[in-house]
């Protein structure tokens, strides 16, 4: 698994988690957009919306474009996030070293949102740029493309930083 990752960039593993885990995973994630966790602040609406806080039930999921910093508000989502296996695995393609999270996010696709072009995540980082990041990407849903899910440019990452520009919020 270590050479397919160091040659295509990314390593697909189907079914690492039970049914039960990731509807579980799903419940979880509609009560922290529900409000139902009152702590939780990390709910970012769609660009544009307006009177975010007059939506309600269909209309409030529809318009949701990602959570941010949700591990430490649901055991759930937590024990997803630091799954022995999970965590065993990334270790492997870190050569031994130990994972730490440095962020959690989940992207939600409401229909008619704003696309995410290609891009590198590392951009997005203010870590020195040789520091080892690894993302994990577990998918509560079907990830298809006709549903717009995430896609990987084999082998891209061999290609080094490339340019970043941002001329809207989502360049």
């Amino acid at each position: 698994i270590v050479s397919q990752f160091e040659r295509e960039g990314f390593l697909a593993i189907e079914n690492a988690f039970s049914l039960e885990q990731m509807q579980s995973a799903i419940v979880a994630m509609d009560e922290l957009i529900d409000g139902k966790v009152d702590a939780f602040r990390g709910v970012q609406f769609e660009p544009g919306m307006d009177d975010k806080d007059q939506l309600t039930g269909e209309q409030r999921h529809q318009a949701v474009r990602k959570l941010m910093s949700f591990v430490d508000h649901d055991q759930r989502l937590h024990a997803l996030a630091f799954d022995a296996d999970l965590l065993a695995v990334v270790s492997k393609l870190m050569a031994g070293s130990e994972p730490q999270l440095f962020q959690d996010m989940a992207l939600l696709k409401p229909p008619g949102g704003s696309e995410k072009p290609w891009h590198q995540d590392m951009a997005y980082f203010n870590v020195p740029i040789d520091t080892p990041v690894i993302g994990v990407w577990i998918s509560l849903d079907a990830a298809t493309i006709e549903n717009g899910a995430l896609r990987v440019q084999p082998g891209s990452h061999l290609l080094g930083p490339q340019e970043h520009f941002k001329r809207r919020d989502w360049q």
